[in-house]
């Protein structure tokens, strides 16, 4: 695994793009999740793919 650390604070604009594409993420994941659809997801903990 590689893991690359940057000692740089992300900008205002930068955290409100994240939060936004993280919800818009959360979201179709719910919406797969009641339709009984799946998605397939990386697992950081177990370093594994896992079927959500």
């Amino acid at each position: 695994m590689m893991n690359i650390n940057f000692n740089v604070k992300a900008s205002e604009k930068a955290l409100e793009i994240q939060k936004s594409l993280q919800t818009a993420v959360n979201k179709e994941l719910d919406k797969k999740k009641k339709l009984g659809q799946y998605a397939v997801v990386w697992d950081e903990k177990t370093q594994t793919i896992k079927r959500i």
